[in-house]
């Protein structure tokens, strides 16, 4: 598993700069998103979002440019 984190890590440490989150700690959430892939929080019959969903929101964020949630 450490090994796995510390790829990741090093994939992400060339936009370290324009990280909100050290690139560990962006690695250990990136995990996280993809080990709830096989196990939905909709159960077994829910859709399963597809890999490009899961990086769109990790990557861009949930909301719409513009928006005003914040």
């Amino acid at each position: 598993m450490n090994r796995t984190r510390e790829a990741l890590a090093e994939l992400f440490e060339p936009e370290r700069d324009g990280l909100r989150l050290p690139v560990d700690q962006v690695a250990d959430l990136f995990m996280g998103l993809m080990f709830t892939r096989s196990r939905p929080p909709g159960g077994p019959s829910a859709p399963n979002p597809s890999i490009e969903a899961f990086l769109d929101v990790f990557l861009n964020g949930a909301l719409t440019k513009g928006s005003t949630a914040w």
